[in-house]
């Protein structure tokens, strides 16, 4: 899309053992290891650090290449929906593949 893009994140709760989950609420969901004095333990890193560092690494590139640094590239906020089950998956799917055809008549 030409000026806005959709994905599906999926988070891998295998190195916590499994133990966040959905409906887990406000906890942020494993998403990698960092050292401890105990040894090595899950990082916390919920959706909103991956998208405030994907807007942020993506907005200074993209400044560089423009030669306009410091110029607000992404809105402020971001829509979000969890898909709880296969159906639902398959559905988001197909809209982010179908909605680029669609973007003419919008």
């Amino acid at each position: 899309m030409p000026d806005h893009f959709h994905a599906i994140i999926q988070i891998d709760n295998e190195h916590n053992g499994g133990n966040a989950s959905v409906g887990d609420g406000l906890k942020p969901s494993t998403t990698d290891m960092q050292p401890s004095a105990s040894g090595m333990q899950p990082a916390k890193h919920g959706l909103t650090e991956f998208v405030r560092a994907l807007k942020t690494f993506s907005s200074r590139k993209i400044n560089e290449l423009r030669n306009m640094q410091g110029t607000h590239v992404w809105q402020r906020n971001y829509y979000e929906h969890i898909i709880r089950n296969d159906d639902e998956y398959y559905k988001t799917a197909n809209y982010i593949r179908e909605n680029p055809k669609k973007w003419e008549s919008d």
